[in-house]
């Protein structure tokens, strides 16, 4: 028996040898440096439930360019401006591609998002910023949004605690759904009422869109070792497309019925403004690289990438300011200086709200939408003195070069008036070019819903401060939730809502 055990015991040890020598053979030897590698697993073991604060933390011992093996696949992590600004704009061309990951495949094939740059992505963020983002669009569009945030208004009840992030949902829901599809998701008539249609396909929209933002950003250990995706003992890829059918059940009905109005002898596309599916489709009965799969992927991108970040990102600033009442008044009386009090806010007002701006930004700083900029290297390259190989993925740490102490003071503490005059960091933006700041990116991948992104972000607490004075519950806590491609609140913020304002402007 000993015996046996004995030769076990040398055998496991000869493993174990030969693959770290297989490793030491075959690893990349001038790379950044970084935490020691297991066999199998690489440094996984040291990646806590939060991994973009495990990695801010190894990059303090191992530097702002570090190498980290998620089991056997090598991640190089920039956490500082200047490695920032080499991936994402010296070298950006080089690494513009995104890393390989299973669940986006399945789910968002042929997206803006997770695609590589090539000319049908290129078509189709042609087609989304003509449709979002472009002066003339965003000037049409002007008046649907407004609309939506007097809506909030109406809707939002006095002097009790109030789901904020439920309002936020309904905010963007219908905006977007408009944008998407002409349709508003939910009616006026119908948000008290949860057993409406409405009421339950936004539900169904809301539920399907967080877990899609769950299942991408939840941890695979077949994008990381190869032999777990190739046996899928877990299921995995089969989960996977049974959430893509509930997926495509959802919009499939909608594409359906524009389809049918499109050949219909009443051509109503003929009395409203071309909208996000009508281009969509229209560009799909010329190009050959465009079919209806690709038109499903494109309305799920909006919903989940759009809708999620701008609804994340204006309850963690409000949030915030909850938690600090001094900000909250000091952003009031700039609000009631500029707008008064007897009409709502307009976009037309943000130019003059720069405390405004400011908290959009120390908001995004703390909590920017997505935690990493994922790349890919193109081709070998050097960066810093250092051997990138083709096909390794370069991770920019969007949340760690937010709370570097070198560069903002008291990083963990939320003062918007580091970005104003006499701060700290007056004369830093989201917009790509400030490597200090990348919420959105930069560069090539910079994100391209940004403009509708920063606008409404902006307007919603601008909206939501003017209109009420907010007050924490006792168990108020700044916890991000776990497991998810974006930076949500773990729990949903709920705040006493006082209104400031006269009845009238309430009912406009």
């Amino acid at each position: 028996m000993g015996s046996i055990v004995e030769v076990l015991y040398g055998s496991a040890i000869a493993v174990v040898a030969i693959f770290l020598l297989a490793r030491f053979i075959t690893t990349p030897k001038n790379i950044p440096p970084g935490p020691f590698a297991w066999p199998i697993i690489g440094s996984l073991h040291l990646i806590g439930p939060y991994p973009h604060r495990s990695l801010a933390k190894l990059a303090e011992k191992y530097g702002s360019l570090m190498s980290v093996w998620f089991g056997q696949r090598l991640i190089i992590f920039a956490t500082s401006p200047e490695t920032a600004l080499e991936f994402v704009k010296t070298q950006d061309a080089n690494f513009c591609s995104r890393p390989k990951q299973q669940a986006p495949s399945v789910l968002l094939p042929h997206d803006l998002t997770f695609s590589d740059v090539t000319s049908h992505s290129k078509l189709l963020r042609k087609i989304f910023q003509q449709q979002f983002t472009t002066s003339k669009k965003m000037e049409a569009t002007q008046q649907l949004r407004a609309n939506e945030f007097a809506h909030m208004l109406r809707t939002i009840p006095h002097d009790t605690t109030v789901n904020v992030k439920f309002h936020l949902e309904v905010l963007a829901g219908n905006i977007f759904s408009q944008l998407v599809m002409s349709r508003r998701l939910l009616q006026p008539s119908s948000i008290e009422d949860t057993t409406t249609d409405s009421t339950e396909k936004l539900k169904d929209l809301m539920k399907i869109t967080a877990d899609l933002d769950r299942i991408i950003g939840t941890f695979n250990p077949g994008d990381f070792i190869p032999a777990v995706k190739r046996f899928d003992l877990a299921g995995i890829g089969c989960k996977f497309k049974q959430f893509r059918n509930r997926m495509d059940s959802f919009v499939e009905k909608i594409i359906q019925e524009r389809l049918e109005e499109r050949k219909s002898s009443r051509a109503p596309k003929e009395l409203r403004e071309k909208d996000y599916l009508d281009a969509l489709l229209d560009e799909a009965d010329q190009q050959k690289e465009i079919d209806l799969n690709v038109v499903k992927t494109m309305i799920w991108e909006i919903f989940a990438a759009g809708m999620e970040t701008n609804i994340a990102s204006s309850e963690w600033a409000m949030a915030e300011l909850v938690n600090a009442p001094h900000t909250m008044k000091k952003a009031q009386a700039e609000l009631d200086a500029v707008v008064g009090r007897d009409r709502m806010v307009k976009e037309s007002d943000l130019p003059n709200l720069p405390y405004i701006k400011a908290i959009a930004k120390e908001s995004l700083r703390l909590h920017p939408p997505v935690p990493f900029l994922a790349h890919q290297c193109i081709k070998s390259c050097k960066a810093f003195g250092y051997d990138i190989k083709s096909g390794t993925s370069v991770f920019v740490n969007v949340y760690g070069l937010g709370r570097l102490e070198s560069i903002y003071p008291d990083p963990n503490t939320f003062n918007p008036d580091r970005f104003l005059p006499g701060g700290s960091n007056v004369g830093l933006d989201y917009q790509g070019q400030n490597f200090e700041l990348l919420p959105f990116g930069s560069g090539r991948r910079i994100c391209a819903g940004m403009p509708v992104a920063s606008l409404m972000v902006q307007t919603a607490v601008a909206t939501l401060l003017h209109a009420f004075t907010w007050i924490a519950p006792k168990d108020h806590e700044l916890m991000e939730g776990l497991g998810a491609a974006s930076l949500s609140k773990a729990v949903p913020l709920k705040a006493h809502a006082t209104p400031r304002l006269p009845s009238h402007v309430y009912s406009l």
